[in-house]
């Protein structure tokens, strides 16, 4: 086969025009030439324009010095973010010049408003739960989403009204303000739903109540019985169960709850006396132990999966809550009583038993028939009745006694005190008192109780201690024994009688003091007796030791006064 040899070609393919000629092509000379010279690599070496290669060099020129520009702007960026994000925390103004050559503040503006934006989200979602919490959520308001949209949107126009469209600052809060919309969503849902749940109990709670008030007050019969339990059944077959606001063991607390309540109100109920209130009460604690017909378990009883009391603890609660209020009315029926008995006492000692225009029959008819007292008190009280229009003439008074009496009464402020004066004077009327003494103390003690409730407790005080000095002076001196009189019998006896004038010269308002030294004084004229005889001699031998002695305070001022009365009357 022949070999056909090719040479390379060096030059492009001419074109013959008359191969391609056409009587329709214009008659045009073509002056056009190739640019692209078909040439061999390496053959021909062509030099780059000299002016394009001095542009080319000086745009190098200038990307190095942008590029180290740029580093230099990014080498501060970290710093200047550090700071920009202090300035904002702090407070202080955006910066608008910065530290350090060439520093344009690069990363500077961003970070200061993505902090001041994040400072923004955080105070509006702060603000945002705790007024929503403090609104409960809108849940009282015709349409609470309504209520809810028109507050956020306030709010966030008083944090963001002065923050425009910027967007670093935008950014910034975006991500709490997010997070403040779920949460405040989800706080809405749930006061929404807990709304509803409490609406419903306290309805359905309120027609249990009733039942169970319905059922403690009727008789225990089981009619009543089923007819409740219908009622409570029916309340979770078709009120609790169809909503799905509550769960079965939900359900039967409530139940428990709304018996307690009942019952606690039973127990407290002002109107009924101790007895029966109660007893209604713990009528309904015994719906505890009743076993209920489809499950054969009581509440008492009732377990959970671990066998552990579903509800034992609320139910032992309130059996112990009545326990105690049965305790405490108790108390308050027994006090209450004491207080009937001790006024009956009081009346009928005072109005029946000192009665001189009353006859006995009469007076055993008002004492018996009296619904308060006790048979030893009745019994007490007649007996007094009896000495009145028997004995008096038999009973021999004890002045000692009477004296003590009433020095007790006019030197307490104790109402307490007093009352316990009152019951001692009734008690020794008939032995040691007559009915005339017997009045008298008794009047006084009326008397000074009303004046105690009467004044107030510091001139109380001041006036008991006026009183105290006076009468120890008449004490002293009028209630001292005789040589004549050992025992003491006449000395008692000038005190009843001086005590009583003392103590009736004070009430009508006389100074205590200026009282005791007109009482002495009359005394030592009835008696003849000096100075020195009525008040013995002094411990002290001149007058200026009486007075260093009451100004050092080792005598009272009416103890000085009457040792100088003493050292006077010295013959």
């Amino acid at each position: 086969m022949p070999e056909f040899a090719s040479n390379a070609r060096t030059t492009r393919k001419q074109i013959d025009p008359r191969e391609y000629f056409s009587w329709t092509t214009p008659n045009r000379k073509v002056t056009a030439q190739a640019t692209d010279p078909f040439v061999t690599a390496g053959n021909i070496q062509r030099q780059p324009d000299p002016n394009l290669m001095a542009f080319v060099d000086s745009m190098k020129n200038i990307s190095d010095l942008t590029n180290g520009y740029i580093q230099v702007q990014k080498s501060y960026g970290k710093e200047n973010q550090q700071k920009a994000v202090a300035d904002a925390v702090t407070g202080k103004p955006q910066a608008t010049e910065h530290e350090g050559l060439f520093n344009g503040g690069y990363g500077y503006n961003e970070a200061y408003n993505v902090t001041i934006g994040e400072s923004k989200g955080l105070a509006f979602s702060k603000e945002y739960m705790t007024k929503l919490e403090e609104n409960q959520y809108f849940q009282n308001q015709p349409d609470p989403q309504v209520a809810h949209k028109k507050f956020f949107d306030d709010l966030y126009q008083h944090h963001f009204q002065t923050v425009g469209d910027n967007p670093q600052i935008l950014f910034g809060a975006s991500e709490r303000l997010k997070q403040a919309q779920v949460e405040g969503s989800v706080a809405m849902q749930s006061a929404a739903h807990r709304v509803s749940k409490e609406t419903f109990m306290n309805s359905m709670s309120t027609l249990q109540q009733d039942h169970l008030f319905t059922y403690a007050r009727s008789d225990k019969s089981t009619t009543s019985l089923e007819q409740l339990r219908k009622a409570l059944n029916d309340d979770w077959d078709f009120k609790a169960k169809p909503t799905n606001l509550l769960s079965r063991d939900e359900y039967t607390k409530t139940v428990i709850q709304n018996i307690a309540h009942s019952a606690v109100q039973l127990a407290e109920d002002p109107r009924e006396g101790t007895h029966e209130a109660v007893d209604k009460a713990y009528k309904l604690l015994e719906l505890f132990d009743v076993a209920d017909p489809d499950t054969k378990q009581s509440w008492a009883t009732m377990v959970d999966g671990k066998g552990e009391l579903k509800f034992r603890e609320t139910i032992d609660h309130v059996t112990n809550q009545i326990a105690k209020i049965q305790e405490r009315r108790e108390q308050a029926d027994a006090k209450a009583l004491k207080a009937k008995q001790e006024a009956a006492l009081k009346s009928l000692f005072v109005d029946v038993i000192l009665n001189p225009d009353m006859e006995l029959s009469e007076k055993e008819q008002l004492i018996t028939s009296n619904k308060y007292l006790d048979y030893t008190q009745i019994e007490k009280l007649v007996d007094k009745a009896t000495a009145y229009h028997k004995d008096e003439h038999s009973i021999h008074e004890d002045h000692n006694t009477i004296v003590g009496l009433r020095g007790n009464i006019e030197m307490t402020s104790s109402i307490k005190t007093l009352e316990a004066l009152r019951g001692e004077v009734m008690s020794q009327y008939g032995y040691t008192l007559k009915s005339g003494t017997a009045t008298e103390l008794l009047s006084r003690i009326t008397s000074r109780i009303d004046h105690i409730n009467s004044e107030g407790r510091a001139n109380a005080q001041l006036s008991l201690e006026q009183k105290k000095l006076g009468y120890d002076m008449v004490q002293k001196v009028i209630g001292a024994p005789s040589a004549m009189d050992m025992d003491g019998t006449q000395a008692a006896l000038r005190m009843n009688t001086y005590g009583r004038m003392f103590f009736g010269r004070v009430s009508q308002g006389e100074e205590p003091t200026q009282v005791s030294a007109a009482l002495i004084e009359h005394y030592s004229k009835l008696s003849k007796r000096t100075q020195k005889n009525t008040l013995g001699p002094s411990k002290f031998k001149t007058r200026e030791q009486i007075r260093d002695a009451v100004h050092s305070g080792k005598l009272r001022a009416d103890e000085g006064l009457l040792e100088l009365k003493r050292f006077d009357g010295v013959e």
